[in-house]
């Protein structure tokens, strides 16, 4: 049995690219009937992601949203949630603010209002070099974990990256964590690519290049290594 975590976007999905979607997903399928695990393992929320799997009918037997935040099973019953101290969000959530962005709070499901249920903070930006200095501030300054995506400043909670979901989503299962074979793109997927074995896709972000990982043309690619290997 091989058990892969690969990231979403610009990893197994291309939303300009439908081809090479299409065939991350029939080798997710093919992956998943030999009985083997797939674990996807993404930045976005459960609300944000949910009707894009619903489209791509992508099978997973473990679903890790918001870096950790949220763990869900086959049926998407949630296994665990790890939220946000009430009073970080509040301090950030003003931080952000009075810095101009406008950040939005998210519980999972939705955007919310209410502090006590905030699994992520986030806000869009336009300016990187600014957005950079202030995840620098966040992350001095909170106990947290703030990170820029491609168009988000992203603040979670400390214990919410990549490797620690991967950890949790291990326990779970009852598995070994060694046993994870990891692929991804983005500065989120650092910690997980650090710790497992795995590989990059072409186009990946250059903070990556310190990890001297192999790099693939695509995630079916990659599927197809484990399942020769």
């Amino acid at each position: 049995m091989k058990v892969l975590a690969s990231d979403f976007d610009n990893t197994l999905f291309f939303p300009d690219d439908k081809i090479i979607t299409n065939k991350n997903v029939e080798a997710i399928k093919q992956f998943v009937i030999q009985g083997n695990i797939f674990c996807l393992i993404t930045g976005r929320s459960y609300m944000e992601i949910k009707e894009e799997l619903v489209k791509l009918e992508l099978p997973y037997t473990y679903l890790v949203c918001a870096d950790g935040a949220m763990i869900f099973d086959s049926t998407d019953y949630c296994l665990k949630t790890v939220k946000l101290n009430k009073e970080v969000v509040h301090k950030v959530n003003e931080l952000l603010k009075e810095k101009g962005y406008n950040p939005y709070l998210e519980d999972g499901y939705n955007i919310t209002t209410n502090l006590d249920d905030c699994i992520k903070i986030a806000a869009e930006y336009t300016d990187k070099e600014l957005a950079t200095k202030t995840v620098e501030e966040i992350n001095k300054n909170y106990n947290v974990y703030a990170y820029l995506s491609r168009k988000h400043i992203n603040v979670n909670h400390i214990t919410n990256n990549k490797k620690e979901a991967i950890l949790r989503v291990a326990e779970v299962a009852n598995i070994s964590p060694y046993d994870f074979n990891v692929i991804g793109d983005g500065i989120n997927d650092y910690e997980m690519l650090q710790t497992f074995n795995g590989g990059l896709v072409k186009k990946y972000s250059p903070v990556l290049n310190k990890l001297n990982l192999p790099i693939y043309n695509s995630l079916y690619e990659y599927i197809d290594f484990l399942l020769k290997n």
